[in-house]
């Protein structure tokens, strides 16, 4: 979304370890990605399992004019925020 004049990006990774996440831009483009591990119960035999887990990514080409140095992120309670200026 659009905040005066910035934008607003947020993911939600619930359960993803912040260590993992990992937001960069490249020749324009923002990259997100994050890795969230399997829950290990070997005991455990699931009839049905709604969170993910694997690999994340994400990718978002930015328009001209834009200071990459000064996009920031923040990581709390499993929602990413991507400040783009």
């Amino acid at each position: 979304c659009k905040i005066d004049d910035h934008y607003v990006l947020t993911a939600d990774l619930p359960g993803v370890d912040p260590g993992s996440v990992d937001v960069d831009v490249d020749n324009g483009t923002l990259t997100i990605s994050a890795h969230r591990t399997a829950r290990s119960e070997e005991a455990a035999q699931w009839l049905a399992n709604e969170r993910f887990f694997g690999k994340y990514r994400r990718q978002l080409s930015l328009g001209d004019g834009i200071d990459t140095a000064a996009i920031s992120a923040t990581y709390e309670n499993g929602v990413l925020t991507v400040t783009i200026p």
